[in-house]
């Protein structure tokens, strides 16, 4: 996954702060479904998603 990873910094933070969340909860043996985790997962990367999505919709000249 690393290799076919993007070299910018973002997508490594994400990476680095998903691997430590999931060390965490495996460490202090936390229950949590892990259909939460997904659906968790999935709302933050929505929110990124509509966060990084482009301003300006229209030409040049708009």
């Amino acid at each position: 996954m690393l290799q076919k990873m993007q070299k910018k910094t973002m997508p490594r933070v994400f990476m680095l702060c998903a691997f430590s969340a999931m060390l965490l909860i495996n460490i202090f043996s936390v229950r949590i479904s892990s259909i939460i985790l997904m659906l968790t997962a999935g709302l933050i990367s929505l929110i990124i998603f509509m966060v990084k999505k482009p301003a300006a919709k229209g030409g040049a000249g708009k």
